[in-house]
């Protein structure tokens, strides 16, 4: 299903209705901490490429930054991020561009015995 977003542009008191632009809606999946601190396994996101979509992450949960980000603003190196099962560091990293119903896989590193 697609999802458009109608925009108004003002000029003086005219208003004109733009193109419709539609929304790259991509699935996250969240594991772990980050599950936990959003309340959600599963969340849709309009996202052009994964850092926007960290960015658009972290701006609508809170605390989430803080698990995401370092104190630098890079992405810590335990954040794991895969889109459609491959690792973003085998794709273009952060600028890996997301096209609609991609899903993106947000998980700390998992250890155990």
């Amino acid at each position: 299903m697609k999802v458009f977003l109608l925009i108004f542009q003002t000029k003086a008191d005219n208003f004109k209705i733009l193109p419709r632009i539609p929304l790259l809606m991509v699935k996250v999946k969240l594991f772990a901490n980050f599950r936990e601190v959003t309340g959600n396994r599963e969340i849709d996101v309009d996202a052009a490429d994964v850092e926007d979509l960290l960015k658009k992450l972290s701006s609508m949960y809170e605390g989430l930054k803080e698990l995401i980000y370092d104190e630098n603003g890079e992405v810590k190196d335990y954040v794991q991020i895969m889109v459609n099962g491959v690792h973003v560091r085998g794709l273009n990293s952060l600028r890996t561009r997301l096209n609609e119903n991609d899903v993106v896989a947000i998980f700390p590193p998992v250890s155990g015995g």
